[in-house]
């Protein structure tokens, strides 16, 4: 629950009444819990997870609270190519886990958790690897359901609680 009200998702996933408690521990913990990534670079990690698996509902979601907690609009523009460079290498290792999780060799990780570097944090590479995963599950059960947009459940503004 988000702003004392269920986000989009949430009401989709409401559908599958044993598995909401999960989901709402999992995604609250994920995004609430204190780290060195902020919550718009956590969300921005959850767009590649739903791009690569073309989850346009997920994807607007996402963007739609990334947006709200000061997310750089130009990284939804322009994508990767002006994102923070590290976001570059982790869609290289969303890919990875996504199609073949056993192809992830040392030289994937060491290119975006690089011990040697002062930096670097063995947490936020376990970190963003655990958003990517969830995001993709998520993703997956989004399009397993046929969930899409639905005007009817869609809150035209934030006062809106008529979701029937």
């Amino acid at each position: 629950i988000h702003y004392n009200k269920l986000l989009n998702v949430e009401r989709f996933i409401s559908k599958i009444p044993d598995y909401l408690p999960y989901f709402s521990n999992t995604f609250a913990n994920i995004l609430n819990k204190e780290s060195s990534i902020s919550l718009h670079k956590k969300l921005f990690l959850g767009i590649i997870a739903a791009s690569s698996l073309h989850s346009k509902f997920l994807y607007s979601e996402l963007e739609r609270e990334y947006l709200i907690n000061e997310g750089n609009e130009e990284w939804l523009i322009h994508g990767l190519d002006v994102a923070e460079k590290k976001y570059a290498k982790y869609a290289k290792i969303n890919n990875i886990l996504l199609n073949q999780p056993w192809a992830l060799k040392k030289g994937d990780i060491i290119e975006v958790y690089n011990p040697k570097d002062p930096s670097a944090k063995l947490s936020e590479f376990i970190e963003a690897c655990l958003i990517l995963t969830s995001y993709q599950r998520l993703a997956s059960i989004i399009s397993a359901l046929h969930l899409s947009f639905d005007d009817n459940y869609i809150a035209k503004n934030e006062n809106d609680t008529n979701y029937a």
